[in-house]
């Protein structure tokens, strides 16, 4: 059986329950973009702009404008991501199982983050037409072919 990956809603957010998959690869191009990989789907996490990484008691200001301060981000290859939450007002955090963790805000000039969801490993549709996007200014814009759309009320 496929394993669905339907949000959970809380008062302020959605979570999305991906809690044991890894971070399998990164993507540095326009913005910086986390590959998660699971036997039914893979799911691509794009942040446009700025972003905060907490891990090991540090705090680092990712920002994709400034490439070499992307390299506190290398060392969530491999990581867990416990949770995700998706702010409602269109914040994005990221839980990793090492207490390490993705804080992400608004912008006020462009989409400040992006899910995508994909096909699995073998090709089988798993989430492809996932789409989830914090707009300028904040709220969510949101495609949900292969989900239940009523769970994404905005």
């Amino acid at each position: 059986m496929s394993k669905i990956l339907e949000p959970i809603e809380h008062e302020e957010y959605w979570e999305l329950p991906i809690g044991g998959e890894k971070v399998v690869g990164l993507h540095i191009v326009s913005g910086f973009t986390l590959l998660i990989s699971h036997p039914d789907y893979s799911l691509s996490i794009e942040f446009m702009e700025n972003f905060l990484l907490s891990q090991g008691g540090q705090e680092s200001i990712l920002s994709s404008e400034n490439p070499p301060s992307l390299a506190p981000g290398l060392d969530l290859i491999g990581k867990a991501i416990d949770s995700i939450r998706i702010g409602k007002t269109g914040s994005l955090e990221i839980f990793f199982s090492n207490q390490a963790k993705i804080s992400v805000q608004p912008s006020e000039r462009y989409e400040a983050w992006g899910i995508l969801g994909g096909p699995n490993a073998s090709g089988r549709l798993g989430l492809l037409g996932l789409r989830i996007y914090c707009m300028p200014g904040g709220g969510l814009a949101v495609w949900t072919p292969e989900l239940n759309p009523e769970k994404w009320s905005l």
